[in-house]
């Protein structure tokens, strides 16, 4: 029987996550709606830029066609104005100026009363431009008049209706100067023009001197239909629902294997051994690499063979190789401060291209006072290494000083194409082919051929695997100038035990 305390806990889990839930539904049902009128808005903009340049082409063409007319307001003239403005799709009239004034017009003829112009709303080199109703006298309303040189164009009243036919937003139709206004289309209920409800798009003319501008009042998820709303209650209410039965379950299984290691990484339970790196003649040590090991608190010993691809499967491998570079620089301060040792970290390329990475490193190597030559990474190949985002982190880094080399060369994908490309500084020769040293076997002449390709490319050589004295022979003779590692030299240890030879 369940106590009475973990039955209200269930039931809060249930009421928080139903609540949760209608949260999170009301809020990406906004942020739809809001997607939705940022659309509209921007649509509702381009459109009423695009309507004037056409505004703009019709009277440029009513001009054009308007100067290989005859004698001005003569019946022919008229009767040409009148073919005009029919062609004209978004003109409501062409006219005819003499000495400032409209003298006739294919809608209203030859006028007794010429019509006086005032000065322009609006001027350019090339056209004039006139609201209707600063014009006396003209017949034309909530319109513009514009002037190209003695040919004079009405634009239509209507050419702006159907940009918004409920009248929702307010739109605005101005040159790229602002000094001038197109058209003014209020919404038809008064907008607040501070309140975050408002959504405001502006888009301009590549072609012509004109701009629009769209104020749109955003729509509020409650004023959806009463159906919607019920909807969005109930699937709130069914994923609530399902999310409390999957964390009540979640809460009482067995952690797995992935949540044990994010955990003991948060509690640094992670341990770092380091295996020392020498100098194949002399024996001295020259640096170490830093191998994490795990012991899991019931004593289980989880190879670095599971749990290192583990941390990549669920992205914990940025984790694991920042816990490692921490705890390494932090362990090995003291022997670092001989400047000629260095240690080792392995990283995936994943681990490298995480944009935070280099930052990272570079504040750590700072506050343990140790130099960025100091560190290297030894890159492995599980995957392609020439990836942008990698490339781009390690010559970063690398200019700053820090060391990468591709670890298990020889195995995987990278290649000396790579090498060329990407301009490793070192390569470490995996083990398989320094077992091969000192045997029939047809891999005993690869570690050779790949010492004197690196060398070749300038590269720094570690050979790993060398458990036998016949091998560190071999590999003096073969490879003179390689860095050795392998437990003939010395098996991993923590940073307490390290002997400096």
């Amino acid at each position: 029987m369940r106590k009475p305390r973990n039955r209200l806990l269930e039931a809060f889990t249930v009421a928080a996550s139903i609540a949760l839930a209608l949260l999170a539904s009301v809020a990406s049902t906004q942020a739809v709606l809001y997607h939705y009128d940022s659309e509209k808005a921007e649509r509702t903009a381009a459109l009423a830029v695009a309507h004037v340049e056409a505004i703009a082409a019709d009277s440029i063409a009513a001009s054009h066609s308007a100067s290989k007319g005859g004698q001005q307001c003569s019946p022919d003239d008229l009767d040409a104005l009148r073919q005009i403005a029919l062609q004209a799709s978004h003109l409501s009239d062409v006219g005819r100026i003499a000495n400032g004034r409209i003298v006739c017009t294919a809608l209203w003829g030859k006028l007794a009363d010429a019509v006086k112009l005032p000065k322009p709303g609006y001027q350019r080199s090339h056209f004039k431009i006139w609201r209707s109703a600063d014009v006396p006298g003209t017949r034309y309303e909530d319109t513009n008049l514009v002037a190209r040189g003695e040919l004079l164009t009405v634009s239509s009243p209507s050419a702006f209706d159907d940009l918004d036919p409920e009248r929702k937003g307010r739109i605005l139709v101005y040159t790229k100067d602002n000094l001038y206004v197109f058209k003014d289309l209020e919404a038809r209920e008064k907008q607040d023009l501070l309140s975050p409800y408002v959504i405001e798009r502006h888009t301009c003319s590549n072609y012509i001197d004109a701009c629009a501008s769209v104020r749109l009042g955003r729509t509020a998820a409650w004023h959806l239909p009463s159906s919607s709303l019920l909807a969005i209650a109930v699937g709130s209410i069914v994923i609530g629902s399902t999310a409390s039965i999957w964390l009540l379950r979640r809460r009482h299984r067995p952690r797995g294997l992935d949540e044990k290691l994010a955990s003991a990484l948060q509690k640094g339970l992670i341990a770092v051994e380091y295996q020392p790196l020498c100098n194949a003649f002399t024996g001295q040590v020259l640096g170490w690499e830093a191998l994490s090991r795990w012991t899991t608190p019931s004593g289980e010993v989880i190879s670095p063979e599971i749990f290192v691809p583990l941390a990549q499967i669920h992205g914990l491998g940025p984790t694991l190789a920042r816990y490692v570079v921490q705890r390494s620089l932090s362990e090995l301060r003291i022997r670092l401060r001989d400047r000629s040792l260095y240690v080792c970290v392995n990283v995936e390329p994943a681990d490298v291209a995480d944009i935070d990475f280099p930052s990272y490193v570079r504040a750590a190597v700072a506050r343990k006072d140790i130099s960025p030559a100091q560190l290297k990474f030894e890159v492995t190949e599980r995957t392609d290494i020439i990836q942008p985002k990698f490339l781009k982190n390690m010559q970063a880094m690398q200019a700053e000083g820090f060391c990468f080399l591709i670890d298990d060369f020889g195995t995987g994908n990278a290649n000396f194409s790579h090498l060329a490309k990407t301009r490793f500084d070192g390569v470490k020769i995996d083990r398989l082919f320094t077992s091969a040293l000192g045997t029939p076997s047809p891999l005993r002449s690869v570690l050779p051929a790949i010492y004197e390709l690196a060398k070749t490319l300038n590269l720094d050589v570690t050979v790993e695997g060398v458990e036998s004295g016949v091998q560190l022979d071999v590999i003096r003779q073969i490879a003179p100038k390689a860095t050795v590692q392998g437990w003939h030299l010395g098996r991993p240890q923590p940073a307490e035990m390290l002997d400096i030879q």
